[in-house]
């Protein structure tokens, strides 16, 4: 619409209605969007123009128009974007609906604009001119919940802005003249940068003249919190109620007044707290500030461009008609100008992509009232698929995108509305401004009430589901991203009637996966965005480094929790590296039961400079704000690295702020703002802790695992102490490495089964053999499996035969590793239906370790003592130990301490036991060590351990195993820790519990663990009770023969199969390591097979699950020089080459034939 510069305000206020507008009696619609142009000029104003929804108010870019009021001028505001109805309702106070300030002299503070806005709103290049010697104010913002404030110029006036906020992000704003250049009444956070205060009686006023409870940062004892950063003053900081001074004029680095949290401490400070800004991330220096400021790019207004230089997309054949499939028009109208020699200029309209179309990295577009492009059909159900790619992985560019939404046609589950790979060339060179996500809630996205009506039972159907990301800015990517709102819609946008104003937008359900996720290593800028009614979370930095913001702003589902997360998308967890984790029972202080705020997780240099996070709804009611019970948690913060810091962290609805992996929490209750409604929490600082600097090397990404997860048989070896009739063997195999299929057998007779079948990376298999026990024919059954490690040249097989001149292990097994280059082992079985087992770990790059012979070890024992136990791989201990008669402490196993005539079997001495932990610790440092013990008298004895782990200094709601490990392996200078813990339950209330500054901590307060047998008789039903405790209690026979011998492999193969990178033990609890026939305990019978379990898991299973892992997994790697982990020269494993008897001989070369060798 042009609008001739006539004077007439009546035909400028027709203009911009022309149409049915959606006006001041309207709550929206997204049909009657326009563009209101005003040409150079002057235009003479007697009452409001207003702006309505929807609506772009364009001057002339190079001769800007001026909109003047008459001297006759009654009304609020020269523009308006919200004007009140003064008949359509009550509102607080019993005046008109949207009737913020009760006072009789509203319409004497006649302000330019009257800017009452929410989300997704720019107001920007515009110069504000007022009286100072009248009431005449620049801006009237009374209330809202903004968007972004740019480039504002205000000259005189009384005040500058008079209002208040939810929040806003304004920056680049100059005051000249004003009397106050900014009275805010209320607000909850706003972020105000790069602003230059002159000729003013009063920069900021942080206090409200109008008396009255009203929410915001101004309470009855002054502001909340106040955050000064890089600022300088020219005038002092006064206490309003006492005029007493807070801050004397000059330069402030940084100034916090308000609740801090620094290293897991709450203080209420008053003073600076320094922290490092990274350079990549700052702009040009400033005179006067000693730092520079942190950079901005402010939106491209192409002022040097001509008609010629933009191409419209629907000349390139776009139809834009909300039906027609754009993919194919759109692409190429970026492949042929996204060298940037063309602005394209998508005209108005909704593009529908049935596909991905990429951005190319030098593209500049523009969008005309917010365009849309709309992801539709079947491509779109995987969830890793972009709309909309902004360049690919590795661009290098100056990519600039603005004015556009990005929106879905019907149920797309698996789309990515923004993927954005390009890195900067410069800083800022990438960069978009005023791009949103909308999904559902508007005409034509087959997303409303009708197809998703708001459901409080449970998830609607899936033709709901709308989306997997909202944006996802890669880790090679950078960018600068001002005013992005993305919103998965909880109602109906579009008003059916445009002229009610007491209209309700009908709720709805609609679900997206996860919000805005951030893996950026390079600088990025978020200013001014906001994520909303994601499932998983509305934003998670991950991995991310050197980001700033100014307001975020989060809203937690309207549905949760019904369902909890992550419904509806159980079956998408883990897709990405990022998806927090739902395996775990979590407390108050945890979250899934609806979505996490923030998640930050192995971050460094993330500098947020203010955040709003609310939930102000559980299952669509209210009654849960001020109680703050809507949800359990809205922050998550992980292990991080350095410099991360949260500056003025608001909170609405939550029992708790902030929840971290280490069991500590922030509550709401301790940092109220104010007690009306709605109740909300403040701090002025929040310091994430640290692990310390980023590890060198590649991180950790979920790209790289091989973890087989498919449906597969992996047999079932169960055990019972009952002979069977037959002899069945099986060969346990399990691969911590690629899959491993079994390409032939051989030989094979005298067995009436022979069942040998692929190994999956990270299972263990069955593989049975029947021996025949006919007359005759068991003196020599053979066969041979065959097995390759896929993608490799390397073999190994395994070898059934018999040795019928030892009587008490007739059955053998041979694992021949000849073809791995490494040895050969046999073995005897030593039961009935005992599997003998081999475990590979390693991989071809980085080199491979058996279970044929124990590694890391060099001492002589004759029997497996703690020294041995210790050496063959057992870093945790249950120790139970009793005194008798106040005599000696003894490991014993009691069938009732308390009881008056215990029955017990003893075993080594405490001195004994102490003994040999202080010459392992002394042996081979950096390890860790765990013993419980459940006795409490011996402390004093217990002191005798070197190395305890002293000084953890817990927090109360802090449990041992939620700290890093690096907690204990850094103890003792780097020589690692022995961690002691008392059970002590069953002990008298007068026995002490702990002595935690001697390194012995109480185990029920201080570790998450369950402790019973099973007292089950097969196997497989003691798997099913407790993966992680390889112990059952079966019948009386000899302890060392039960539950030390036959059942573990058993368990172990259940245990193996039970675990995947991501659900595995930290411990595993049995009874004897090391050995594998009950009577031989020479050092020479020692069995390897848990200790190569432990190499598998931490290099197959842990190393593969990227939140406990910061670093890249090692069997992905391409290997350094000689590196392997059986030849490096600092590695502690060597490569077995020889040849290993079922009786213990060793030959160091493995003869011709060996199956023949008596």
């Amino acid at each position: 619409m042009f609008l001739i510069p006539n004077g007439a305000t009546q035909a400028i206020q027709k203009a911009i209605r022309d149409g049915k507008r959606c006006d001041s009696a309207c709550n929206g619609a997204t049909t009657t969007k326009a563009i209101a142009y005003f040409p150079p000029g002057k235009y003479l104003v007697s009452s409001s123009i207003p702006v309505c929804f929807g609506t772009q108010m364009i001057g002339d870019a190079v001769n800007p128009p001026t909109s003047l009021a008459t001297r006759s001028f009654v009304s609020l505001g020269v523009l308006s974007t919200d004007a009140y109805e003064a008949d359509g309702g009550t509102g607080p106070g019993g005046n008109a609906l949207e009737w913020y300030i009760n006072t009789a002299r509203f319409y004497t503070y006649v302000a330019a604009i009257h800017y009452q806005v929410a989300q997704a709103t720019t107001i920007e290049n515009v110069e504000i001119i007022a009286d100072s010697g009248t009431t005449q104010q620049g801006m009237y913002a009374e209330n809202g919940s903004g968007g972004v404030m740019s480039d504002l110029t205000f000259t005189g006036g009384n005040f500058g802005i008079y209002g208040g906020s939810q929040q806003s992000s304004a920056t680049r704003m100059i005051f000249n003249g004003s009397n106050t250049a900014v009275q805010l009444l209320w607000d909850w956070g706003w972020v105000w940068k790069f602003i230059t205060v002159s000729n003013a009686k009063v920069g900021f006023r942080l206090y409200n003249n109008e008396g009255g409870m009203l929410p915001g940062s101004v309470t009855d004892t002054g502001f909340t919190g106040l955050v000064l950063d890089n600022v300088n003053l020219g005038g002092q900081v006064k206490d309003h109620g006492r005029s007493n001074q807070i801050l004397k004029a000059g330069y402030f680095k940084n100034y916090y007044i308000g609740a801090t949290y620094e290293n897991g401490e709450r203080a209420w400070r008053m003073g600076s707290m320094e922290y490092k800004r990274d350079s990549s991330l700052l702009g040009k220096s400033l005179s006067g500030l000693e730092v520079a400021p942190y950079c901005e790019r402010p939106r491209n207004q192409y002022t040097d461009k001509t008609a010629a230089d933009f191409i419209h997309l629907k000349d390139q054949g776009a139809k834009g008609d909300g039906s027609t499939d754009d993919t194919s028009a759109v692409q190429n109208a970026f492949d042929k100008y996204g060298d940037g020699s063309k602005i394209v200029y998508v005209d108005a309209g909704t593009y529908i992509l049935k596909n991905t179309v990429t951005s190319p990295k030098g593209a500049k577009i523009v969008g005309e009232t917010w365009s849309q492009f709309a992801a539709s059909g079947d491509k779109f159900s995987d969830p890793r698929e972009p709309i909309v790619k902004v360049g690919n992985e590795e661009d290098v560019g100056t990519v600039k995108i603005q004015d556009l939404i990005l929106t879905s046609k019907g149920p797309t589950p698996g789309v990515i509305l923004m993927e954005w790979n390009v890195q900067a060339k410069n800083a800022g060179d990438a960069a978009l401004w005023d791009v949103h996500v909308c999904l559902g809630g508007a005409v034509g996205t087959e997303l409303t009430p009708t197809e998703c009506p708001a459901s409080k039972s449970g998830t609607d159907s899936p033709k709901c589901e709308v989306a997997t990301i909202l944006l996802h800015i890669t880790r090679q990517a950078s960018g600068y991203f001002e005013n992005f709102w993305g919103w998965v819609a909880d109602h109906q946008i579009d008003d059916p009637d445009l002229m009610d104003i007491l209209n309700d937008l009908e709720q709805l359900s609609v679900y997206s996966a996860r919000g805005v996720l951030i893996e950026s290593q390079k600088a990025t800028w978020l200013y001014g965005t906001a994520s909303e009614h994601s499932v998983y979370y509305q934003y998670t930095f991950h991995g991310a480094r050197n980001i700033f913001t100014t307001f975020l702003r989060t809203e937690s589902p309207y549905y949760q929790p019904t369902p909890k997360p992550p419904a509806p998308f159980e079956n998408a967890v883990g897709v990405f590296d990022s998806d927090p984790s739902y395996g775990y029972k979590g407390g108050d202080a945890k979250g899934c039961n609806a979505s996490w705020a923030v998640i930050m997780r192995k971050c460094q240099n993330i500098h947020i400079g203010a955040v709003g996070t609310c939930s102000w709804f559980s299952t669509y009611t209210q009654g849960c704000v001020d109680s703050r019970s809507c949800q359990k948690s809205l922050w998550f913060i992980d292990d991080n690295y350095d410099n991360n810091r949260v500056q003025q962290l608001i909170t609405i609805g939550s029992q708790t702020m902030i929840a971290s992996r280490n069991g500590t929490s922030v509550t709401p209750k301790e940092n109220l703002a104010v007690t009306s409604h709605p109740e909300w929490a403040h701090l002025s600082l929040y310091e994430v802790p640290s692990t310390g600097p980023e590890p060198v090397g590649e991180p950790c990404s979920n790209s790289d695992k091989t973890y087989f997860s498919s449906d597969w048989t992996s047999g079932n070896i169960d055990y019972l102490v009952i002979r069977p009739k037959y002899k069945r063997h099986s060969f346990e195999q399990s691969s911590q490495h690629d899959h491993v299929p079994c390409y032939r057998i051989r030989h094979n007779y005298q067995s009436n089964t022979c069942d040998f079948g692929d190994i999956p990376s990270g299972k263990s298999r069955e593989n049975q053999a029947d021996y025949n026990q006919d007359v005759g024919t068991f003196t020599d059954p053979n066969g041979y499996a065959n097995y390759k490690i896929e993608g490799t040249n390397k073999t190994f097989n395994a070898h059934v035969t018999t040795n019928m001149d030892d009587l008490d292990y007739q059955e053998r097994v041979w694992f021949d590793l000849q073809g791995m280059g490494m040895g050969a082992n046999e073995y005897a079985f030593p039961g009935e239906i005992v599997p003998a087992t081999l475990i590979i770990a390693g991989s071809e790059n980085y080199g491979y370790v058996s279970s044929l012979e124990l590694n890391n070890y060099a001492w002589k024992k004759t029997i497996l003592d703690m020294y041995n136990q210790l050496r063959v791989g057992v870093r945790y201990f249950d120790i139970r130990t009793s005194s008798f008669k106040n005599g000696e402490f003894y490991g014993a196993h009691v069938n009732d301490e308390l009881s008056a005539t215990p029955i017990a079997a003893l075993g080594a001495t405490l001195d004994e036991l102490i003994d040999g932990t202080n010459r392992f610790t002394k042996d081979y440092p950096d390890e860790v060590i765990v013993c419980e013990a459940n006795i409490n008298e011996f402390f004093d004895r217990l002191q005798g351990i070197d190395n305890r782990c002293l000084e953890l200094d817990l927090p109360t709601d802090v449990t041992l195993d939620t700290l890093p490990i690096k907690n204990f392996t850094d103890a003792n200078s780097g020589k690692g820790c022995v961690l002691l813990l008392t059970d002590g339950r069953r002990a008298s209330d007068s026995f002490p519990k702990d002595r935690v500054n001697s390194g012995i901590c109480f185990d029920p307060g201080n570790l998450n663990r369950e402790d019973k047998w099973a007292d089950e008789a097969w196997a497989g039903d003691v798997a099913n009770q407790q993966g992680r405790k390889w112990q059952s209690t079966q019948v009386l026979v000899p302890l060392q023969q039960d539950a030390v011998l036959e059942s573990n492999p058993s368990l172990f193969h259940y245990g193996v199969n039970a675990m995947s990178p991501d659900h595995l033990p930290t411990v595993i609890l049995h009874d004897a390591v090391g050995l594998f026939h009950v009577d031989e305990t020479f050092e020479k019978y020692y069995d390897a097979t848990m200790q190569t379990l432990a190499i598998g898991l931490n290099l197959y299973m842990v190393t593969q699950n990227c939140k406990t892992s910061p670093s890249r997994n090692p069997l992905a790697k391409e290997p350094e020089a000689s590196l392997s982990l059986v030849t490096a020269p600092k590695s502690k494993f060597k490569a077995f080459k020889g040849l290993t008897f079922a009786n213990g001989t060793t030959l160091d070369h493995i003869p011709p034939c060996p199956g023949m060798v008596i």
